[in-house]
């Protein structure tokens, strides 16, 4: 990069510069720990929701990945919070994670008891799952299709029939597993909030509800449907959360307390909010800009936005923790190294270079 960036010259005056072994080492656990001290003065102000997942690295070690949402400078933020080893290995749904008597949510809630808790919407597992459930049967009925024609026990014409309708099945799961990877996608996004991942998923079940209404492959799309519905349970009342999607044009509030009812008909009559709210890109951020004046009503719309609704930032971090920990590199301890090559605070370099002394040889 230096003989890039400044040419030759400058990069054989750099080789020269004489490091120790752990010189690198200590300057990312220099970095990665300023980067700590600064999450964590963010965190202690106010609320924030946790983020965690856990998967096994080429050391076949199990790493539990933790990230946290909180509220800072007017906006909602995402860093990691920490990245440990765990003794034990689990996967997703098992016990240990989700277990009422022993699995970490039961531990968590004995700590927290007013904690709330969600499973990853957009988990590929529950996706996949939809899909291959409802897909059994065509699996079986192609099987039995190239069996026959093995054994002999079909005629010409018949077996064509029986091959136009098997490669119609698979185009059509290949058409669905096109719209689910194109699903799956669309969620993978940083600051989604539950609210906004309900209403992907509630699209894409009107969709398979249109498409089995119009014919196409009506038994297995009416089929998965129910899986999707059985997975993602419909919400009784969707237009609960209108008010923090649209709080000046919502007609339906009577779900609401008396107070937080006031308030919002107080919010919703002043034009200048108005124009604030219709600037702001995200609703978090509106919000928590009206904290100060509406106090109750912003915690009621935050308590509902701040926590994750999927895994995608620890699945996201993983891919860098593969790379990072590799075949070569197993036996490292990857916390500090994730924190420094990812970050969304920045280290502060001018306070930890004031740490330490120029030499001669080399400075920080």
């Amino acid at each position: 990069m230096s003989q890039i960036m400044h040419g030759d010259k400058q990069a054989q005056e750099l080789k020269a510069v004489p490091l120790s072994d752990g010189a690198i080492s200590r300057r990312i656990t220099e970095m990665a720990q300023d980067i700590k001290s600064q999450l964590i003065d963010r965190v202690k102000r106010g609320k924030d929701a946790l983020q965690l997942e856990e998967s096994i690295d080429v050391a076949n070690s199990a790493q539990l990945l933790v990230f946290v949402r909180y509220s800072f400078d007017g906006k909602l933020h995402e860093d990691m919070r920490f990245c440990t080893t765990l003794s034990a290995k689990c996967t997703d749904g098992a016990a240990a994670m989700l277990g009422k008597n022993k699995g970490l949510k039961a531990r968590v809630v004995q700590v927290a008891p007013h904690i709330n808790s969600t499973r990853c919407m957009i988990h590929r597992e529950v996706l996949e799952n939809c899909l291959l459930l409802s897909a059994t049967k065509w699996d079986q009925s192609i099987n039995v299709c190239f069996s026959t024609q093995k054994s002999g026990g079909c005629h010409g014409e018949t077996f064509s029939g029986a091959c136009l309708s098997c490669g119609t099945r698979l185009a059509h799961l290949a058409c669905i597993f096109d719209k689910l990877n194109g699903l799956n996608t669309s969620v993978q996004v940083e600051n989604a909030n539950i609210v906004s991942l309900n209403d992907k998923i509630n699209a894409f079940k009107r969709k398979l509800d249109r498409w089995a209404a119009r014919g196409f492959i009506t038994m297995h799309l009416q089929t998965l449907l129910e899986h999707f519905i059985k997975f993602f349970a419909e919400e009784k009342a969707p237009e609960k959360y209108d008010w923090i999607r649209s709080p000046f044009t919502v007609t339906s509030t009577h779900h609401l307390s008396s107070d937080i009812e006031d308030a919002l008909v107080e919010l919703s009559s002043d034009r200048t909010l108005k124009s604030a709210f219709n600037s702001k890109m995200l609703a978090a951020e509106f919000w928590i800009s009206v904290e100060r004046e509406y106090p109750q009503l912003s915690k009621a719309a935050i308590d509902i936005l701040m926590p994750f609704g999927s895994t995608y930032l620890c699945e996201k971090t993983f891919s860098t923790l593969t790379y990072i920990k590799n075949k070569y590199r197993s036996r490292l301890n990857v916390q500090d190294d994730l924190r420094v090559a990812m970050p969304k605070i920045k280290p502060r370099m001018d306070l930890l270079g004031s740490k330490h002394i120029a030499h001669p040889s080399h400075t920080f």
